[in-house]
């Protein structure tokens, strides 16, 4: 068993391993860029001139996104390895199109040059008509708009300007005149060793540090453990009450299937099962939160309870603030651990071992209580196993209606801000929950039905 469960946790890493550079890449192709969303905080309406270069450039080292994306790239030849370099992303995606269109990056870069001396000079002259259409002029690929940007150049009437302008309009036809399209055709391998942003990102996720939320400036890794403490109290209470009350009630049914109390039971379970939450939840605010009707809970939002309250105080007012969410996690998950118990505990009972139970005269009670329950119990230890992780990720709706700060919640404001740090911190550590999960449940297998063995699963490994 312990060599079966080291094994298991050394096939976690290349999973693990998968799963955060998928994530990575994901969140590196992401619209937006994080060194302004936290230079500008969460004010959209903050401009973009209330941070310079400098600071800019100052947070982007801070944060390793100066760095080069990956261990290595593939690109096509003309596609320099300094690329990286570039701080603006628009610029730089304009000069990798520029490299892969023409392929001739010396004279492309010249042309970037030329451009950026002559944003520099208008800018210490002030002459910011032609400030703006550099800029412009900077992030443009198509050769239309690029003629149209150069022609607005020629235009402005500043003398002491009007060579720079001919030497970007020289200076571009040469990237035109001069094109190799062949040269994109063949790729080329760069090697940039661990000083990269995918080992700086992964080792600090390893050490605990998940970076800083765009949102707020505020630690991931601090955000993340108030909401899972939430959601972790409320998990594990709905999961005990659902298993507590689902079991029996799916012992009961299997063996009293033909029973009216039965027949009851199932029609109530699945009629609670095909409510949506969102409706329950929407329902028991209107009709038993502080409004209209009852007002036997609180309405989401109440203020939080003072830490010298006493300890019977905290904990009805935890009561009334809990219980309506607990409602709507459990009534749900009623039905499916009740069927599935059903079901396990059905074929269970049909075996050939419980017939010869039977002929020895065992009581009903007796035969469930020593050979039914324990192996019916299996299919549950894997339905626990998937469950204890998805219910410890939040539940978007419950946590949103309820006001909850929890991990759905968390999740969701952090979608609708895209707040990309914390997005993906919190599907690393689902990830990583999953693969307890199972793991967890193979362990209670073998503790529980001593006939499974994992020997022929260690030989495949």
């Amino acid at each position: 068993m312990l060599s079966y469960i080291i094994k298991r946790i050394l096939l976690f890493l290349p999973t693990l391993l998968l799963i955060s550079i998928i994530n990575f890449f994901i969140s590196i192709n992401t619209p937006g860029d994080p060194v302004k969303s936290l230079l500008t905080g969460a004010d959209k309406m903050q401009s973009k001139s209330a941070y310079d270069n400098t600071s800019y450039n100052e947070l982007k080292e801070q944060l390793g996104l100066n760095l080069p994306i990956f261990y290595f790239s593939i690109t096509s030849l003309p596609v320099p390895d300094t690329l990286y370099k570039i701080s603006d992303v628009n610029q730089k995606n304009t000069l990798r199109r520029l490299a892969i269109t023409y392929g001739n990056w010396n004279i492309i870069s010249n042309y970037f040059l030329s451009i950026k001396k002559l944003e520099t000079d208008a800018n210490q002259q002030g002459f910011i008509d032609i400030v703006i259409v550099c800029q412009n002029l900077l992030s443009q690929y198509n050769k239309k708009d690029i003629e149209n940007s150069i022609e607005a150049l020629s235009q402005k009437k500043h003398e002491s300007l009007n060579q720079q302008v001919i030497d970007i309009r020289e200076s571009y036809t040469k990237v035109v005149e001069e094109k190799n399209i062949y040269q994109k055709y063949i790729p080329v391998l760069h090697w940039f060793g661990f000083k990269n942003q995918y080992h700086q990102w992964i080792s600090n996720f390893l050490s605990g540090n998940f970076g800083y939320s765009y949102q707020d400036k505020n630690p991931v890794s601090s955000k993340v453990y108030h909401a899972f403490k939430q959601t972790f109290m409320l998990s594990i209470i709905a999961m005990v009450v659902s298993f507590t009350i689902g079991i029996p009630l799916g012992i009961y049914v299997a063996t009293n299937k033909n029973s009216f109390s039965a027949k009851i039971i199932n029609t109530v379970l699945f009629s609670f099962y095909s409510l949506p939450t969102i409706w329950v939840a929407s329902m028991l605010l209107i009709f038993l939160c502080e409004g209209d009707y009852l007002s036997w809970f609180h309405a989401p939002g109440a203020l939080p309870i003072s830490d010298d309250a006493s300890f019977w105080y905290t904990l009805s007012e935890n009561m009334l603030r809990y219980t309506l969410p607990l409602i709507c996690w459990i009534y749900g998950s009623l039905a499916y651990i009740n069927k599935q118990m059903q079901s396990a505990m059905v074929d269970t009972l049909t075996n050939n071992f419980i017939q010869t139970a039977r002929a020895k005269g065992m009581s009903k009670k007796e035969i469930i209580k020593r050979h039914a329950l324990k192996n019916s119990l299996l299919p549950l230890i894997t339905l626990a196993g998937h469950l204890l992780p998805i219910m410890l990720s939040g539940s978007f709706v419950i946590e949103t209606v309820f006001q909850l700060p929890g991990m759905g919640k968390l999740t969701m404001d952090a979608f609708m801000a895209r707040d990309y740090p914390v997005i993906f911190s919190i599907i690393m550590l689902t990830a990583t929950l999953i693969l307890l999960g199972n793991l967890l449940a193979d362990i209670i297998y073998a503790l529980l039905d001593p006939r499974i063995t994992f020997r022929k699963s260690m030989d495949l490994i």
